[in-house]
């Protein structure tokens, strides 16, 4: 028998897609049959949302009468939708088999298409996978709490007056934070499904989208509103391990509520926005988001095109940008400075959007606010560039070189397993020890006076924000937004100070005992338990009121995170990337929002990141007559 090979796609009269016709069980081998159907028709289709995962094997199937490989996680999702033998033939498609992957040309054309046959699908299933790890116990759970919330919410049309009995009713379907089904929630949501950047088109797109997990099915609207309930409640708070998994179904679901609503975004916006989510093929990283830009929004966006190699897709949408936006927001990205400082292969400040373990962007880190800071005052940039490309030109100078760098803040994976809490354990002691590290750069104890005025603990906790003290999605405000939002943001810092300072001095007192470290950090954890053994007791004893510990200030200051502290010679404080080092550079460019850091290399420079600097970041420092050209490499 033969192996399958494609016919391409008609190109005239279109747009043409392939669909697969799935038919009802009658063995064990899965049949389907592939045709072409014109878009524009409004062919009756599902689509398919799924993740082809880490298992890289092929299993054969057959397709229109001969073998065809396809990947496992795609064979065991046809499996499960196929009609008993009795049943119809189903109508879907997928990526993987509906294009030719091997043809890059019909691949560019028919990924532009994406919008569009989502967005034509009658129903979008999200495929999470096969029943493991309890899924089917949290799948109940949020369609029981889901279709409460729903239920609840269309029999009352007034929610400001009934939002307290609201929160009532949801927490007495959800289960108590000591019930096992927690734990089986949290695994569903870490499939690898969350984590691919197409799942955000996919979804957005979709009318109408059904979430699978096994034998379970939840609608979208159940499986989104109990995560946005969750995340209201604060009971997140109570899994601090799990809160990422959590936020990746929030984006996911605040990008479909964005395109529903028809919000205009540009390029650089999304790329911030979606930047932890992965892709198989790495310029699927800039692709798969072309397809929810708007006409008038793709100022700095290049049409999809797997001719170019990663590189130079990476290249020219910054380029791109660079020329669209005038600005240099574009270089808080992931830029190659941030890994590797010997790489020649691709410029320091050429965004790479595959690269992990960078620090969040200072320039993008409220969406769809006012710009907080103003490092070069109004003043733009001009882009330019030379040696096809590869090097680039920028006006500003040098503001200070660094002499004195702490560690870096490197997060802890969430721990898992039977020894979860040895692994929580040594997370704290490590974070105790850089505090101290950090407030030694600082010198935050000292009873100097920073050159803007401020006290030391002052610029110290600002610094540990990254300078993020005029905005809170809390409601705080009263009078002046800015000034009450920094007295919510002192008010936290204070309350978690108290308990570091208790540490500091135990720290302190009992330097000489060995595994002083080890013992803060275990008092610590003894105290954390508090909230969690406060809640049994109350559930034993039949009381469902949770109470959520509030806001607390280690939620605010991930700038910090893959970021050090540092000072310079005339006495700046700032946050660098975690490569910078002595002697490496502190700069302000025209066009930018941000100061950056820089290493000299002979006569031209590598960037290494952008960087926040106390008491600069409002112009104070930009002087015109200053700049000059620098050429990054």
């Amino acid at each position: 028998m033969y192996r399958f090979r494609y016919e391409a796609v008609p190109e005239s009269g279109g747009p043409w897609i392939r669909l697969l016709e799935l038919e009802p069980r009658s063995s064990t081998d899965i049949h389907i049959q592939l045709k072409n159907v014109k878009l524009g028709e409004h062919p009756d289709f599902e689509a398919l949302s799924y993740s082809w995962g880490t298992d890289l094997s092929k299993v054969p199937i057959w397709c229109n009468q001969r073998k065809f490989s396809i990947p496992r996680s795609l064979w065991v999702a046809l499996n499960r939708l196929r009609q008993p033998h009795s049943g119809q033939s189903r109508l879907l498609w997928a990526d993987a088999i509906c294009i030719n992957q091997d043809d890059m040309e019909e691949k560019t054309a028919q990924v532009q298409l994406m919008r569009q046959i989502y967005g034509a699908a009658k129903l979008v299933i999200v495929w999470l996978g096969e029943e493991a790890e309890g899924s089917h116990e949290a799948m109940q759970m949020v369609k029981n709490v889901g279709e409460g919330i729903w239920q609840f919410s269309s029999e009352n049309q007034s929610m400001l007056t009934t939002f307290k009995r609201h929160q009532e009713l949801v927490l007495a379907r959800l289960p108590a934070l000591t019930a096992s089904t927690w734990a089986t929630y949290w695994a569903l949501l870490r499939r690898s499904w969350y984590s691919r950047v197409w799942i955000i088109q996919e979804v957005a797109s979709a009318e109408a989208v059904l979430v699978v997990c096994g034998a379970d099915e939840v609608s979208w609207r159940d499986f989104w509103n109990v995560g946005c309930h969750i995340s209201q409640l604060g009971l997140h708070t109570y899994f601090p391990t799990q809160v990422s998994y959590l936020a990746e179904l929030m984006v996911v679901g605040n990008a479909k509520e964005s395109f529903r609503r028809n919000l205009r975004r540009p390029l650089i916006e999304m790329l911030f926005q979606f930047r932890n989510f992965q892709a198989t093929d790495p310029r699927d990283k800039i692709f798969a988001l072309y397809g929810l830009l708007h006409s008038d929004c793709r100022a700095g966006a290049i049409q999809p095109d797997y001719s170019w190699n990663p590189e130079d897709v990476f290249r020219k949408t910054t380029v791109s940008i660079l020329e669209a936006e005038c600005n240099l927001d574009i270089l808080s990205g992931p830029v190659n400075g941030y890994a590797d400082l010997t790489n020649s292969q691709s410029p320091s400040w050429v965004a790479c959007w595959t690269m992990k373990d960078t620090p969040s962007p200072l320039t993008y880190q409220h969406i769809n606010r006012d710009p907080q800071f103003q490092a070069s005052a109004s003043s733009q940039y001009n882009p330019r560039f030379l040696e096809d490309e590869r090097i680039m030109e920028v006006d500003g100078f040098i503001l200070d070189t660094i002499t004195c760098v702490a560690q870096p803040a490197i997060p802890m994976q969430p721990p898992t397993g039977n020894f979860a809490w040895i692994k929580s354990f040594s997370s704290q002691c490590y974070f105790h020890k850089l505090f101290l590290d950090w407030e030694r750069v600082v010198e935050a104890r000292s009873k100097g006076i920073y050159f803007s005025g401020e006290d030391m603990v002052e610029v110290y906790w600002q610094t540990l924000l990254g300078g993020f003290t005029t905005f809170t999605d809390l409601n705080t405000n009263f009078g002046n937004p800015e000034a009450d939002a920094k007295i919510f943001y002192r008010t936290l810092f204070e309350r978690w100070d108290r308990k570091h300072r208790f540490y500091l001095y135990l720290h302190k007192t009992l330097h000489w005992l060995p595994g002083v470290d080890y013992l803060c950090c275990g008092v610590r954890l003894i105290f954390g338990f508090g909230n969690i053994l406060l809640h049994s007791i109350n559930y034993i004893l039949g009381r469902r009121t949770i109470t959520a510990p509030g806001p607390q200030f280690s939620e605010f200051n991930y700038p910090g995170i893959w970021r050090r502290i540092f000072r310079t010679e005339g006495g700046y404080v700032g946050l660098a990337p975690r490569f910078a080092d002595v002697g490496d550079k502190i700069a302000i460019l025209k066009g930018g929002r941000v100061a950056y850091a820089l290493r000299p290399v002979s006569t031209r420079w590598r960037l290494l990141g952008d960087a926040y600097v106390h008491g600069v970041m409002r112009g104070e420092a930009f002087k015109e007559e200053r700049c000059g050209h620098m050429l990054l490499e």
